[in-house]
């Protein structure tokens, strides 16, 4: 029997529901940490297994680091159980790091917290709370505004080392075209003003933690 009688359900009230094929055999636990990236909304993730945190990184590799050693905030840490002892998630853990490696970095789709997402479906429990996907999710908006695809690679990237940039340049290029001339004008005066602004700030030199 199931008795809820609480406002609110933190870890000793939540239950999981699991498939019967997995009721009875060994389980394994993981841990996925969650940082801040300068501030929320957008976030980093990385998953525990073993000691060692895996991330997808800009480098479309699959990079890791010691358990809470990423140098930005932490902002909580996600328990997940997972069906099967350590050698199943290690397997796992290999085919899903294979499938990643190689493929392309992209803010509003293809990152660390999707990669977790992906990770951690594949491992057979519940995947990444929705609120970090969909925050991911909103540089898929910034690309549709003009400029936006060039904001998202410096983003992504800094310093610019290879041909991405250029990309997003043109597809910025081609989506202004198509904006009426008034507000192209003022797109472009505004933008002129900000680079005026910030062309004198110096940046600031912290390791890339994304």
């Amino acid at each position: 029997a199931l008795m809820a009688n609480r406002s609110e359900a933190h870890e000793r009230e939540s239950f999981r529901v699991i498939a019967p094929e997995f009721a009875n055999i060994e389980q394994t636990q993981i841990q996925v940490n969650v940082y801040k990236i300068v501030a929320a909304p957008f976030w980093h993730t990385g998953t525990v297994i073993d000691g060692i945190e895996y991330y997808f990184q800009t480098s479309n590799q699959v990079e890791t680091c010691a358990a809470r050693g990423m140098a930005i905030d932490h902002h909580r840490t996600l328990v997940r159980i997972i069906p099967g002892n350590n050698d199943r998630v290690r397997t796992i853990r290999d085919q899903v790091i294979n499938r990643w490696n190689g493929t392309r970095y992209d803010l509003g789709g293809h990152n660390c917290n999707f990669f977790t997402d992906d990770l951690l479906n594949s491992l057979g429990t519940t995947g990444l709370d929705r609120e970090y996907l969909d925050a991911s999710g909103l540089a898929k908006g910034l690309r549709q505004i003009p400029g936006g695809a060039t904001v998202q690679e410096l983003i992504v990237k800094w310093p610019i080392s290879d041909k991405r940039l250029d990309k997003a340049f043109m597809e910025d290029c081609t989506r202004l075209a198509h904006v009426p001339a008034d507000v192209r004008d003022e797109i472009v005066r505004i933008g002129s003003q900000i680079g005026d602004v910030i062309k004198d700030i110096p940046l600031p030199k912290w390791p890339r933690p994304w």
